[in-house]
């Protein structure tokens, strides 16, 4: 044991302390890597229940140790200990908030935890779960009933806490009613999603930060339902189970997070911007000026109207989107063209053609039509292409990256359907 750690015995409470580091001095020299596979798995059991037990004895010691802070001058027990053992006193003061809410309020979950059958994060969501109740609970019209049914609530918690982990514990916490109480449980439960529905949206925003290097950093929150709408999405457009040859050719070794942002950047191509409210008397538009020569050999850059900077490349490509305005110029800086009135797909075309085709058109493409792009199959808008129907092929952000990529040509089959291949 660190002589500057000794323990002098005054108490059963400090003998016991002493007793764990004695215990653990004679057994540092055994190496558990040695243990038989049924003592290993009784060893890592015997030591989390005991950690659970000694984390209570601290935050016990911590919640009634006001007499610790005033003899130091320190602002609590906590940020005494924090300083003395040089850690962090966050985790320490929020314990301490914690055993004296199982202290003052909540004794059987006080007992799991200190008895080792339960852990910190496991009482957490038991308390939360429990302060969550509302002071008005149908069948509950006194105070005594009502301190019951939190009886009942809590013993019954405690013991799916030794079932469940602590994520799971929650979710069977917001919904503990249905167990103590299922006549009041749907009243409630609609209050309760009410009032965190109203959260939720007070608590949404997002903020979007030009990084300088042609990126944007994105920061927010949303609801849970519109995060799950999201993340369906993102699902179905990041599938690992497209086995196509085409989609293999994408480039490897992309991390799922890789992969969300490049489908966040799909649904934002495919929002149908020419319904939503004008903005300064027209629809949300991005204009893009560019020289016509630079237009059609797809080499050089536009300027859009934010003041940013894009590849001709991908003028030609967002071309076929009617999120994107070009305004051509001549050599002297004229311009020749400010978009066309026929330049991109109307909404009964697109419709029309979804009767026959319900995903991307490129050869074993699954991904649906609705979040595809509308591409000029049978020559660019840019160089003068019709925007007829029969013109019209919807394929996804990275087929359509490839239609407009020099380095790939593409053959149309009679019944509509794109095979990319490499040029030469």
């Amino acid at each position: 044991m660190d002589p500057d750690r000794t323990i002098t015995a005054s108490h059963p409470l400090v003998d016991a302390a002493a007793s764990i580091h004695a215990a653990l001095d004679e057994s540092d020299g055994f190496d558990p890597d040695y243990l038989s596979t049924a003592d290993k798995q009784a060893y890592l059991r015997a030591l989390l229940r005991a950690s659970h037990r000694i984390q209570a004895r601290i935050m016990r010691t911590l919640a009634g140790g006001d007499d610790v802070a005033e003899g130091t001058g320190a602002r609590s027990a906590a940020h005494w200990i924090a300083w003395e053992e040089h850690v962090h006193p966050g985790r320490l003061v929020a314990d301490a908030s914690l055993a004296r809410r199982l202290r003052d309020c909540y004794p059987a979950t006080w007992a799991a935890l200190a008895q080792g059958r339960i852990s910190v994060e496991h009482a957490r969501v038991v308390v939360e779960a429990l302060d969550a109740l509302p002071d008005q609970i149908p069948g509950c019209s006194t105070f005594e009933s009502r301190t019951a049914l939190v009886t009942r609530a809590e013993e019954h918690l405690v013991a799916q806490a030794q079932l469940f982990t602590p994520r799971e514990l929650k979710v069977l916490g917001r919904r503990i009613l249905e167990a103590v109480a299922p006549d009041a449980a749907d009243a409630v439960e609609q209050a309760l999603l009410d009032k965190e529905e109203r959260q939720a949206l007070r608590e949404t925003f997002l903020e979007l930060g030009r990084r300088g290097d042609g990126t944007t950093q994105l920061r927010g929150r949303i609801p849970d339902f519109e995060a799950d709408i999201l993340r369906k999405a993102f699902a179905a457009l990041t599938s690992p189970r497209r086995g196509d040859a085409t989609h293999s050719q994408s480039p490897d070794g992309l991390t799922s997070s890789e992969r969300r942002g490049r489908a966040f950047c799909t649904l934002i191509r495919a929002l149908p911007v020419d319904g939503l409210p004008t903005h300064g008397g027209s629809p949300v538009q991005i204009v893009v000026t560019i020289d016509n020569d630079k237009l059609r050999s797809g080499v050089g850059a536009a300027t859009l109207d934010t003041g940013e900077r894009m590849s001709a490349t991908a003028v030609r490509r967002l071309a076929c989107q009617h999120s994107l305005l070009p305004a051509v110029l001549d050599g002297a800086g004229a311009v020749l063209d400010l978009g066309r009135a026929k330049r991109f797909f109307g909404p009964a075309q697109r419709k029309a053609h979804l009767l026959t085709h319900q995903t991307c058109q490129a050869e074993a493409c699954d991904i649906p039509a609705a979040w595809c792009e509308a591409h000029h199959r049978r020559g660019a808008w840019t160089d003068g292409g019709t925007t007829d129907r029969a013109d019209l092929a919807l394929l996804c952000a990275f087929h359509h990256h490839l239609a407009h990529d020099r380095g790939w040509g593409v053959d149309w089959s009679a019944s509509g359907t794109a095979r990319f291949r490499r040029r030469e």
